[in-house]
This record gives C-alpha cells, sequence and structure tokens, in this order.
C-alpha cells in the first residue's frame, strides 16, 4: 500500500440550505422484498396500501426523537426508531417512492419511555428506499441507500467529539447533506469517533443529539445511519439503548458497505492480547475479502495532545491492522484534527464534531499534520485510491492525503 500526501488548495464545497437499561421491547421486522407483501412476525401488522399517482404531502411531526437510522445485523437490513410519548400511535410506511408501495408496520407494543423500532429486513442491495413514520395526518419522512453490490467506488463521512456543541455539529451535517445533494450515491453512512453526548444521562443526549432546534442534525440521521464508536463520555447502556447495534461483544462490531469493511474497538473493554475481544478483531479483519479495511475507536494511537497516545492502540491493535492491510484507523478524542503515519497505517484524529478545541502540541511523534478546527473528513473511494479531505464547517479545506493499493 503507497501513501501519497497532497498539497492542500482551497476547495469551494456546496453549503446545505438545506445510563438506562436497554428497552425489552421487540422491534417490529419487516423483509422489504421484490414482492410486494413481505412477511412480519407477531409484534407487528402488515398492510400494502394501493399504488396512486400521487401521495398526499401531511404537515411534519416533531419526535421527541428520530425518526433515525441504525444499520441491522446484516447489510441488508435497517432498523429505523423513533421516540415521543405517542409514539405507539404512529406506524411505518416505506418503499422505493412516496407511493410507500412496499407496506405499512404498526407496531402492537411500545415501552413506557415511547422508544420505537422497526427493522427491515430482506432490502435489494444498490437500492434508494423512502420511509415516514405518520398517524395518517402527520409525517416524519427519511431515506437511506442500501448497500451496493459489486462496486470499488464509494463515498462515506467521519467525524466525531460532538458533545455540546450541536450549533457546530448542525453546521456540520449540513455540509454533509449538501455532499449527498449534490452526489445522491454518497448518501451511504457516517463513521462517529465517540462522544456523542457530555454526560452519560438522558438529558445530555437529548440536548446534545436530538434537540429540534437543529434541523440539520436530525435530518442526517433519517437520511444516513450514524456508526458510533463508544466514547469516554457516553456510557454503555444508554449508548446500548438508543444505537442497538450488531454488537459481537462489550461494545465491538463490524459491517460491511460496499467495497468497505469497518470494525468497531470498544477500549473500554478488554483488548489485551488474547482476549475476546483481541481474537475477535484478529479474525473479522483477517476473514474479510474487502479491499478497503478500516478500524474505528475513540482514543487514538498516535496523536498531539492533550490526551496522551493510547498504548493499546499501539502496541496491541496496530500490529494486528497492518497483517490485515487496514489502510485507515479513525479516532477522536482529542479536540483537533491530526493525521498520523506508522508502518503503512494512517492514524486521524477528527475530534472536531463541536466540543471545545484543544490546543495541539507541535513536533509530536509520527504526526504529519495538525490542525485545531472544527471539521469533519469525506472519505472518496475510486477503484484502488482512496482520496480523503478534511473540511471546517466554512468550507475550508485543511488537509487531504491519498491511500492507493
Amino acid at each position: 500500500m503507497k501513501i501519497s500526501i497532497l498539497r492542500v488548495l482551497p476547495i469551494l464545497f456546496l453549503v446545505a440550505a438545506c445510563t438506562a437499561a436497554p428497552s425489552t421491547a421487540q422491534p417490529a421486522t419487516v423483509a422489504a422484498e421484490s414482492t410486494p407483501v413481505p412477511t412480519v412476525p407477531t409484534t407487528a401488522t402488515l398492510t400494502v396500501p394501493p399504488v396512486t399517482a400521487t401521495e398526499a404531502v401531511l404537515p411534519e411531526v416533531t419526535f421527541t426523537k428520530g425518526p433515525y437510522l441504525v444499520p441491522g445485523a446484516d447489510a441488508a437490513s435497517m432498523n429505523i426508531l423513533w421516540q415521543d410519548t405517542n409514539a405507539a400511535n404512529y406506524w411505518l410506511e416505506y418503499g422505493f417512492d412516496t407511493t410507500y408501495e412496499l407496506g405499512k408496520a404498526t407496531l402492537t407494543a411500545v415501552p413506557e419511555d415511547g422508544l420505537a423500532e422497526i427493522t427491515l429486513s430482506n432490502l435489494i442491495p444498490d437500492k434508494h428506499y423512502v420511509y415516514r413514520v405518520t398517524d395518517g395526518k402527520s409525517q416524519a419522512a427519511g431515506s437511506f441507500n442500501t448497500s451496493p453490490g459489486n462496486t470499488s467506488d464509494l463515498t462515506f463521512w467521519v467525524y466525531g467529539d460532538s458533545r455540546n456543541g450541536p450549533q457546530i455539529q448542525d453546521s456540520i451535517d449540513a455540509d454533509i447533506l449538501a455532499g449527498v445533494q449534490a452526489n445522491p450515491a454518497a448518501q451511504s453512512f457516517v463513521l462517529f469517533s465517540g462522544d456523542i453526548m457530555s454526560v452519560a444521562d438522558e438529558a445530555s443526549l437529548q440536548s446534545n443529539q436530538f434537540d429540534a432546534e437543529y434541523p440539520s442534525i436530525r435530518e442526517m440521521m433519517r437520511t444516513l445511519p450514524m456508526i458510533n464508536a463508544m466514547g469516554n463520555h457516553d456510557g454503555t447502556k444508554l449508548f446500548t439503548k438508543y444505537f442497538p447495534y450488531s454488537i459481537k461483544g462489550h461494545f465491538y462490531w463490524s459491517f460491511d458497505y460496499g467495497p468497505v469493511h469497518v470494525a468497531l474497538v470498544d477500549q473500554y473493554a478488554d483488548v489485551s492480547d488474547g482476549s475476546p475481544q483481541w481474537q475477535w478483531l484478529k479474525e473479522d479483519l483477517t476473514a474479510s475479502t474487502k479491499p478497503w479495511k478500516f478500524i474505528l475507536l475513540h482514543e487514538p494511537g498516535w496523536s498531539a495532545g492533550t490526551h496522551p497516545n493510547n498504548e493499546v492502540v499501539q502496541k496491541i491493535i496496530q500490529p494486528i491492522a497492518v497483517q490485515a492491510g487496514v489502510s485507515v484507523i479513525f479516532a477522536g478524542h482529542n479536540h483537533y484534527y491530526a493525521r498520523a503515519e506508522v508502518n503503512g497505517v494512517v492514524h486521524i484524529t477528527t475530534g472536531g464534531g463541536g466540543a471545545p478545541l484543544y490546543t495541539p502540541i507541535p513536533g509530536s511523534a509520527d504526526v504529519k499534520t495538525v490542525n485545531k478546527a472544527f471539521h469533519y473528513l469525506k472519505v472518496s473511494i475510486v477503484g484502488n485510491t482512496l482520496t480523503a479531505t478534511a473540511y471546517t464547517p466554512d468550507d475550508r479545506a485543511i488537509d487531504e492525503f491519498t491511500v492507493s493499493h
């Protein structure tokens, strides 16, 4: 693998106009197949509405949370969640257009806290799905793209450490949405490097991530699944409740999307040699046949302070990454942008999602560039070349690098 660093030039970028216990309620599951009538378990009912030439536009409803997307157990499934005191009065309709021709799923039970979840399964690869949560009088609509099949091209997004800076995060998400509007194929997923809230409690999560005052955050979460690493501020029980990923252990898991494989590491569980997570990570990365492999975690192995370099990343995770052919390890924790390179692996610190910025220490070992700025990354893969550009919310490109296989 060859890493080449490009000289950064100003780039014009489109700006958008546009710990509680996990819930015990079981989500409804709807199979989205090429046939119009999927199978549904007993926890939901399904009907197929008639296809009409036009669909009435209903007034917008604002829920306490959501609707928002969480990836399902495989590339052919997607979880859609929303929370409100009257969540049980709403149902989900979905399809390939706003006739929502594939069906309607209605929950028969919602827990007392009003967190509703419906799982769509058997989704067709490389399709654009639209959905709405509605009671027939109002609606909250969204959409998503399923993982493409045999393709070598993909665009996705990365940032982290928003915490108590939703104003900054809202601006970042507006830029991401503008990028998707300009290139619909970029409606893939967002990797988030941890610390989505300041304190691991309901009030902090609500104000930091789900406040209705920040429409771009809400719109981003209903149109791109957010893949969160566990941060030190997040709290396992609360995190698991609202982001029910298909975890393999404490909070580690992996997923495929198009030509990429991403492994999420839980740094607040044992990762020592011989531990279950260590064994899983080795086997998971080795078994993947995807041409591009990435690791997402919270605390970086090579960065520029204020928090010290994580020795577990350096001594345990880095050797696994080198052996398995991992291209980039994305982290946060330190609130700025930094890029390091160690033995063919790029280490990115992307902690500029809204939390108060830190001042990076110049001359840190193996660090090629740092920038004290709020930012996000756009990662574009075309064939054997990856190009990643770090942008500030005011459209400045602060770094760009390429990785070639």
